[in-house]
């Protein structure tokens, strides 16, 4: 019969000689050699390097215009493939690329686009003219228009016939005088060169009139009361200029 003092010792050797059992088998476990082998060992990653490359002459040039580089870091290296948990890392040669050098482009010639630049300040001056007649007409009144033979700039000087002097005064009448139109085609179809009025130009003493059975006819007649002989009326239409 075992005491109940005797049975508690007992309990706890069996206890301790349990622990002490799995500890022992725990360790030849991890010493085991088949445990080892189960977890594999990665080899160890290698890289390859060729060297620096200084400047040397190479068959390696570039499709393009210009001379070929003359310092090239990569020309003709290996390629390193580095694959990730593979075996080893694998180089693989990439062959070099050869091209030839035709020597630089030549220039094209080009067309000759010289401006002048006085013909273009005149053509911008003619054009601000235009530009400043057709609004001041536009405000003022029609334009009116002279005719010239050919190249030849246009005269008022009155022809005895264009204007009447009233016999009692020697005066010019204020009912006749120099021939204009308000329109280029006008004097065109007359077989004369038009030549626009500059109409600031216009004396006081003068103004432009509708006369006769066409509308686009007038004149250029004494204002009422301008009291204008014929020298002075010339006088006057002297003054006219043209743009």
């Amino acid at each position: 019969m075992i005491r109940p003092g005797n049975a508690a010792h007992v309990g706890r050797r069996a206890l301790v000689n349990v622990l002490a059992a799995l500890v022992a088998a725990l360790l030849s476990l991890i010493a085991s050699p088949g445990l080892a082998a189960a977890a594999p060992v990665l080899p160890a990653q290698s890289y390859a390097y060729d060297g620096h490359h200084h400047t040397a002459h190479n068959a390696r040039a570039s499709t393009g215009r210009g001379p070929p580089a003359t310092y090239e870091h990569s020309t003709h290296c290996d390629c390193i493939v580095l694959r990730p948990h593979a075996d080893v890392a694998r180089s693989v040669a990439l062959p070099p690329t050869d091209s030839t050098y035709d020597g630089p482009a030549p220039f094209v010639q080009g067309v000759d686009t010289a401006v002048n630049t006085s013909d273009v300040m005149s053509s911008i001056q003619r054009s601000a003219a235009l530009a400043t007649r057709g609004s001041v007409a536009a405000e003022t009144g029609p334009q009116f228009f002279r005719g010239a033979r050919g190249a030849d700039p246009p005269s008022f000087a009155p022809r005895t016939n264009e204007f009447k002097v009233d016999p009692e005064t020697g005066l010019v009448r204020e009912t006749h005088g120099v021939s204009v139109f308000d329109n280029p085609g006008s004097v065109s179809s007359k077989g004369f060169t038009p030549h626009e009025i500059d109409q600031s130009t216009i004396p006081s003493e003068l103004r432009i009139i509708q006369r006769g059975q066409d509308p686009h006819h007038y004149e250029i007649v004494p204002k009422p009361g301008a009291n204008l002989t014929p020298e002075q009326f010339g006088a006057c239409l002297s003054r006219i200029r043209c743009y």
